[in-house]
């Protein structure tokens, strides 16, 4: 594995702002028109469906998955100009649903996690319900995929520094697509696997006991007449 350096990884105290927002499916939109038709006004949430468009209710569907906002509001103007002179669009963010990070392992509530751009290390893990009992706090790591890079960046994170001390050295920012992994103790994953060693062997058994047991009930039925 070719790691990458990490030396320019933003962290609590030091964020970088991100690119200007992509709109993507399943993304909401704030659509507000200030000058339409008086008897089609045009407002409200609007989302982003899966082929990439939103639907503008009177004023019909428009693509605008992989366009800011700016160049969203420009684009409804341009359908307006069909019907009314001089519209003037506002469009925001609703909902930022697109963007996402990932915390999978030993934590109450693993899953996938709506990205808005300030997270961090100890956000993600709040977010996720907090660590177990079962994890092996000493080896949390954030993987950040990296393809055009041609190499990985594996960020070790040191949780007792950030808990205790408030250490934000390893208290990385999050950004889309990271995946925050936080892994069981040793004993757990050992304890697991004897679980699942045993539950086959003890599922045969219990065959074998029950089978004995009809034997003898056989036995004992047979003896009584």
């Amino acid at each position: 594995m070719d790691v990458c350096k990490t030396d320019a990884v933003p962290r609590e105290l030091d964020k970088v702002s991100g690119p200007e927002y992509v709109v993507e499916p399943p993304d909401i939109i704030y659509v507000e028109g200030l000058n339409t038709l008086p008897t089609q006004p045009l407002v409200g949430e609007k989302l982003v469906r899966p082929d990439g468009t939103i639907n503008l209710g009177f004023y019909g569907d428009m693509h605008v998955a992989g366009l800011t906002l700016a160049e969203i509001e420009a684009k409804i103007e341009e359908r307006l100009r069909h019907y009314v002179k001089n519209p003037r669009v506002h469009v925001d963010m609703a909902a930022f649903n697109s963007k996402v990070f990932y915390v999978v392992g030993q934590v109450v509530q693993p899953g996938r996690i709506p990205w808005t751009g300030n997270e961090t290390v100890l956000d993600a893990l709040m977010l996720s319900g907090g660590v177990t009992n079962f994890t092996n706090r000493s080896d949390i790591r954030l993987f950040r995929p990296t393809p055009e890079c041609g190499c990985d960046i594996v960020l070790p994170v040191d949780y007792s520094a950030i808990i205790n001390c408030g250490d934000t050295t390893t208290n990385y920012q999050i950004l889309p697509g990271d995946r925050l992994v936080v892994p069981s103790t040793a004993g757990f994953e050992a304890a697991v696997w004897l679980d699942n060693f045993l539950t086959p062997v003890e599922r045969v058994l219990g065959v074998i006991n029950l089978g004995r047991l009809s034997f003898q009930s056989y036995n004992q039925g047979n003896n009584f007449r």
